[in-house]
């Protein structure tokens, strides 16, 4: 029967994956398996990096897997259990403690301390080990209780001055700077904290979220920044000023409404299936086929051919969808111009019953993290003893909670028969639809808009579109929409893969159609400024 070794490795805090715990740990892992080369090793990896030995909560993950395996014979007698010391297993009071390893050297594994080369099993446990194990298990748990003791009163102490108003010194983030005896926030980062946490609210994932950053002036920030850290930034209610439940003990970089929208979505995020906006061209999603209801999808014309769009699933298995029709991609970004006004106006009528359902989010949000501070602090006044502040700051947040409370009711009693009216100006207004054309995709596919294609034109917000033909005469592209003609020539001929660009390139054209909401001029002149900043940012010349 082949016998085992299984390696277990644990630290208690993250920070310590950058120090030489875990490194030192592989060592002695290493040096006794090369030392006993008739045992193999476990197939299966059990660790837990930065979980606590001392509250247990490696228990739920790492060293819990390995404790299953033992109970379901997969790690059987006569294997070996490696640790460096028997404090990685962990910090408990004596008695858990006990009853954990016992319970691991009953099933017959035997547990090794490698950095003093000890071995508990049965027998060694009989002859005498037991008291070499006793005092280990004291030693750890005494270390771990004072400490942890010494770093609540700290914190308490800490607590109660932030409480009073006291500017009180703590480890910051790399958006704040101390200057004199308070925090100021560093040049530029407002808004890279204010880009990153409306990005996150418009869908983006934190992946994303780290591209787009490295697009800004990111002179200050962590060398080696990392989608957790951007994951961190989210979580940290200092972004809002905020420590602990103690509102303005740091400069605010975002507001505490903006703060608990993004906490909002991570939460909805956790329980539901959703995907990072990761559309290339505005378009996607919004063309069908007739024929099969597939998405059209983008495709690169070659040469002098203008870039077009066609059934997916027929440039996948011609067999399975008869619409044949590749149409430009400029001509349908001029449909999708023309008539995407009704969709517009659905989307802004719903805003403020938006706005309102999002007031309830931040209401709930902040409801959820009040609780859990009211908890923290009832668990830390058990730990340090009572005191007027805490006191004081448990009571407060029962006021706030119950404020809360009411809001939530208020708001929900006045969410029914609100309707906005669209304001054309909201386009060029600094409007999220406006500076995001992305985010302007999402929002018209939530209302239903869609450009449907079939092989003698297209349907869209109820109007139809009529393919007329290329024109050679005049070098254009001709199609109508409700009657009104529209001619796509030599200003598509150059290639463009810039969407803010496009539009400005068919501004000419939609100023041509009539529709209800008269945008034309404020849209034009937002178009254009758009196109002024692509063309500075690569550094074209402005015409």
């Amino acid at each position: 029967m082949i016998t085992n070794a299984i390696p277990y490795r644990r630290f208690s805090a993250i920070k310590q994956e950058k120090g030489d715990s875990l490194r030192r740990q592989q060592e002695l892992i290493d040096k006794w398996l090369s030392d006993n080369p008739s045992v193999s090793l476990f197939p299966d990896t059990f660790q837990d990096l930065g979980l606590s030995g001392y509250h247990g909560a490696h228990l739920e993950h790492g060293l819990g897997q390995l404790l299953a395996a033992i109970d379901n014979g997969r790690i059987k007698s006569g294997d070996y259990l490696l640790v460096e010391n028997i404090d990685r297993i962990g910090r408990l009071e004596a008695a858990d403690m006990f009853h954990l390893l016992t319970g691991i050297i009953k099933a017959g594994v035997i547990i090794v301390t490698l950095a003093d080369n000890q071995q508990y099993d049965r027998e060694s446990l009989n002859g005498g080990m037991l008291y070499l194990l006793a005092g280990q298990i004291q030693q750890a748990y005494s270390y771990s209780d004072k400490l942890s003791k010494r770093l609540k009163a700290s914190f308490a102490g800490r607590l109660i001055k932030a409480s009073s108003g006291e500017q009180i010194k703590v480890r910051t983030p790399f958006w704040l700077t101390p200057v004199g005896d308070t925090y100021v926030i560093k040049d530029n980062h407002q808004i890279i904290l204010e880009s990153i946490f409306r990005w996150y609210i418009e869908g983006y994932g934190t992946v994303t979220i780290l591209d787009k950053v490295r697009s800004l002036d990111t002179t200050g920030m962590p060398s080696k920044t990392s989608q957790v850290q951007i994951a961190h930034i989210l979580k940290n209610t200092m972004a809002f000023g905020e420590w602990h439940g103690i509102k303005g003990a740091f400069p605010a970089a975002v507001s505490e409404s903006t703060y608990y929208m993004a906490l909002s979505a991570r939460q909805q995020r956790a329980t539901t299936k959703t995907r990072t906006p990761k559309r290339v061209k505005l378009l996607s999603g919004l063309v069908k086929c007739s024929e099969c209801g597939s998405n059209y999808t983008f495709r690169v014309g070659h040469g002098t051919n203008r870039d077009f769009m066609n059934c997916q699933l027929r440039s996948h298995d011609k067999t399975r969808c008869s619409n044949k029709k590749n149409v430009p991609y400029d001509v349908l970004f001029t449909v999708y111009v023309a008539t995407q006004w009704d969709a517009m106006n659905r989307i802004y009528e719903g805003k403020s019953n938006s706005i309102t359902e999002n007031k309830i989010t931040v209401v709930d949000a902040k409801l959820s993290v009040l609780d859990k501070n009211k908890e923290d602090l009832i668990d830390l006044m058990i730990a340090v003893g009572s005191s007027d502040s805490l006191k004081g700051r448990i009571g407060s947040i029962v006021i706030e909670v119950d404020a809360l409370n009411e809001e939530r009711l208020q708001l929900l009693t006045g969410l029914d028969g609100i309707k906005a009216v669209y304001n054309p100006a909201m386009l060029t207004g600094g409007d999220a639809l406006d500076n995001d054309l992305h985010a302007r995709n999402t929002m018209l596919k939530s209302v239903g808009y869609q450009i449907v294609v079939d092989s003698t034109g297209a349907s869209a917000e109820g109007q139809r579109i009529e393919w007329i033909g290329y024109k050679g005469k005049t070098n254009t592209i001709n199609f109508k929409i409700s009657d009104k003609v529209f001619k796509v020539g030599r200003e598509y001929e150059e290639k463009c893969d810039n969407d803010e660009v496009r539009m400005l390139r068919v501004a000419r054209l939609v100023h041509e159609i009539s529709n209800p909401y008269k945008p034309k001029r404020k849209f034009i002149e937002g178009l254009k400024e758009l196109t002024r900043q692509a063309k500075e940012a690569k550094g074209e010349p402005l015409s």
